[in-house]
């Protein structure tokens, strides 16, 4: 079963649902966490995975680990809200951002953009093939919206006075030059989580 997928490291029963139950539904953190998928996630799941696959490890949900589900100092953790989705503009436009992150497996992060004109112009007609159409916003990632202007605006040029093809051409390459930074202060980081890309 297994041979046509070498690269699996380890089976994961969900994804930010052991997170959501403790932090997001459950606000007064007055209900019980065995909600939902909790059987499925800590029963069910885990001992099939032992019945059909016992040599990769299992692990319950991601994030998880340490007193909080997406705690940075034990597990793996989600790092989108001190970055890409935090409130803070200028955060989410600068590399150095990354320099603070102490996770030892960040399991999601990222960097959104544009995608290329090719993709856009199956499903925008001429007339909505500009940034501020209605059909592109929607076709956005909620956080890109904003974002990628302020990127290109803060790196390139005014985003206002460009061309669509020049706009997705900066959009492209502030998420692939951030991406690489990011990649990198983790990349260089010692163990412990304190040294950080600029201090090496």
């Amino acid at each position: 079963m297994l041979r046509h997928h070498p690269s699996i490291a380890l089976w994961c029963g969900n994804n930010e649902c052991t997170w959501g139950f403790r932090d997001w539904w459950n606000p007064d953190k007055r209900k019980s966490l065995e909600l939902g998928g909790q059987h499925l996630y800590n029963r069910l799941i885990p001992d099939i995975c032992r019945h059909l696959d016992p040599h990769r490890p299992y692990w319950v949900s991601s994030p998880s680990g340490g007193d909080e589900p997406n705690g940075e100092l034990a597990g793996d953790c989600h790092w989108w809200s001190p970055f890409f989705m935090n409130s803070d503009m200028q955060r989410r436009i600068r590399h150095e951002t990354f320099d603070e992150c102490r996770g030892r497996f960040v399991s999601e992060y990222g960097v959104i953009g544009p995608c290329h004109l090719e993709s856009m112009q199956q499903y925008l007609t001429p007339e909505e093939m500009r940034p501020d159409s209605l059909a592109w916003r929607i076709h956005t990632n909620t956080f890109e919206q904003e974002t990628v202007p302020a990127a290109i605006r803060r790196h390139y040029a005014d985003p206002e006075g460009l061309s669509v093809t020049e706009y997705i051409r900066y959009g492209q390459m502030f998420q692939a030059i951030i991406h690489g930074h990011a990649m990198e202060a983790l990349r260089f980081r010692k163990c412990d989580g304190r040294t950080t890309a600029r201090e090496r």
